[in-house]
């Protein structure tokens, strides 16, 4: 007991002695300082979380259980705004890896000779990492610097995925590009996980033939799918038409594609997909109910052409499930330009014919989507029945349409005239149809003479749905004259870029049920933006308040302190 009595008392006399309290308080301080460094947990309070994972992020990260590695090439000094990018890529990653243990980060320096051969740079602008070229001053004189703005993850043995850090934004600055791209950083890393950790891959068929679109044509879309499932083909060939067989391959796919056919159907071939659907096989449909190419339109500039109903023999089909395909053609007010050659000028003018598809942010396909180009689209109308029916792309409410068999020139296709479309209403152009589906066969209706039903055949389908889009121009890319494919979506001659992929995506990750891509996909980021107005009126106010405040803080602190010291001591 005495031995505490002493110990307590030397301890108080210890604190009491003047300046020994100081000083305990600063070595507490130094050894919390210290006990913390390396520590990467912040909290985040902004709205939406934009700084914290998703919960679908989360789950795509805890499925990683074999070894994946996440090669980073912003090593080394690096500009600001690159610096800032890298940094928040490090803090990304730090929290997928408390999600899962088997993710490792390696950083490398492209530019240093000490990287090993295959992260230097001529090795990764090899595998289409292209360097992001800058432009610095040194000492008064402009130097050009090059960034690799990539990550490349390696995951047991697949190829590795490059993935770009840096975001796109045509007319965008540095600065704006950085602040995009650290917005995106989670989509972009946590999606090109999940892409190779996968284990389980849905298949869609590609449905050629019956004068669809070709490979090329809809290559970037294949690219695209490819990174997700498995991809398969079917040729339709009338002439030789094995219902059996075509029955057990379509059986195959999980989801059917059908872009922009021009040829009809046969019944055999209608029958067969009735009952690939009523099986519970998912269908995206894009087709022109009526016929228009611009080609058509400047072969006879001044008598025109006349748009054709596509007679596809699948009318009846879509009545049963619950859509009408009207053959007629779209015009809006939202229109999109096409380049035009006048004498020795390209000149870019308005084309009715190719407005834009607006949105009503109403369900996860179309959420947060750019407005699609559409190119000489059809409308849709929806017509009672049980199924559930949801619009995914319309025109605005200022539209109209030209009939078939009406003349255009190319004089009605460029002339634009705002008082010529009152407004009306909006006429539906993409729609979704969920739920149990009645059979086109299911009332005893003969499929063609002489052919009989299956004998597993069914008059209600399993829960299924399809998707209708009245344009098939809506999943073409653009080639370039060597053949080289351009983005789904991107317009080479006026270099613009629309929806269209992002919405066709969408549309098939929600069919085939992969609900966690579409919500990290679709993730709300809120960002404020500053009031320019304000900041050029009160601008200089602020900046000397938030300069002058926190000194004058720290002096109120400082002169209060030294007072405080000087009455206790």
């Amino acid at each position: 007991m005495t031995d505490k009595s002493n110990t307590s008392s030397a301890l108080k006399s210890l604190l009491e002695t003047k300046g020994m309290g100081e000083l305990l308080v600063v070595l507490l301080g130094a050894v919390l300082l210290f006990s913390i460094k390396g520590i990467t947990t912040r909290f985040d309070l902004t709205e939406g979380e934009r700084y914290s994972l998703s919960d679908q992020a989360k789950k795509i990260a805890e499925n990683i259980d074999q070894p994946m590695v996440v090669h980073l090439y912003l090593g080394g000094d690096l500009p600001p705004e690159f610096a800032r990018l890298r940094t928040e890529t490090e803090m990304l990653l730090a929290q997928i890896q408390r999600q899962s243990s088997a993710v490792s980060v390696a950083i490398h320096n492209p530019w240093s000779e000490d990287e090993a051969l295959l992260y230097q740079a001529a090795a990764l602008n090899e595998r289409n990492m292209s360097p992001v070229p800058l432009s610095q001053q040194n000492e008064g004189k402009s130097e050009r610097a090059f960034v690799f703005p990539w990550a490349e993850i390696a995951y047991e043995g697949k190829s590795p995925m490059a993935v770009s850090l840096l975001k796109t934004q045509l007319g965008a600055s540095q600065q704006e590009r950085i602040n995009v791209s650290v917005q995106e950083l989670e989509y972009q890393l946590i999606d090109a996980m999940g892409k190779l950790s996968q284990t389980q891959r849905a298949r869609v068929g590609l449905i050629f033939g019956k004068g669809s679109l070709g490979e090329l044509e809809i290559g970037d879309f294949i690219n695209e799918m490819q990174a997700y499932y498995d991809l398969g083909s079917i040729e339709l060939n009338s002439d030789s038409l094995d219902m059996g067989k075509l029955q057990k391959d379509l059986s195959l796919f999980d989801l059917l594609v059908f872009s922009k056919p021009t040829k009809p159907f046969t019944p055999s071939e209608k029958y067969v997909l009735d009952q690939y659907m009523m099986n519970g096989g998912k269908s995206l449909w894009l087709v022109d109910p009526a016929r228009m190419e611009l080609d058509s339109i400047f072969k006879r500039p001044e008598s025109g052409t006349i748009a054709l109903e596509n007679q596809l023999n699948l009318n009846d089909f879509f009545f049963r499930y619950g859509l009408r395909l009207n053959p007629e053609l779209l015009q809006d007010i939202t229109i999109t330009p096409i380049v035009l050659q006048l004498g020795q000028e390209s000149v870019q003018r308005p084309l009715l014919y190719n407005p834009m598809a607006v949105s009503k942010n109403n369900h996860p396909i179309n959420k947060n989507v750019n407005p699609s180009r559409l190119q000489f689209a059809g409308t849709l109308d929806t017509l009672p029945g049980p199924t559930e029916k949801t619009i995914l792309l319309q025109s605005t409410e200022y539209a109209k349409t030209t009939a078939v068999l009406e003349p255009i020139t190319i004089e009605d296709a460029i002339n634009f005239n705002p008082e010529a479309f009152p407004e009306n209403r909006s006429y539906p152009v993409a729609v979704l149809v969920e739920g149990q589906l009645n059979s086109l066969y299911s009332t005893g209706r003969l499929i063609a003479p002489g052919v009989k039903k299956f004998q597993n055949h069914l008059n209600s389908s399993k829960p299924t749905a399809l998707a209708v889009i009245a344009d098939g121009d809506l999943i073409r890319n653009q080639l370039a004259p060597e053949g080289r494919i351009f983005p789904l979506g991107y317009d080479r001659w006026t270099n613009r870029t629309y929806g269209n992929k992002e919405f066709l995506l969408n549309t098939v990750n929600y069919l085939l049920g992969d609900k966690q891509v579409l919500d990290l996909r679709n993730k709300e980021v809120s960002i404020p933006l500053l009031d320019q107005a304000k900041v050029e009126e009160k601008g200089s106010y602020w900046q000397w308040m938030h300069t002058l405040l926190p000194l004058a803080l720290l002096a109120v602190g400082a002169f209060g302190f030294l007072a405080w010291r000087k009455r206790v001591y």
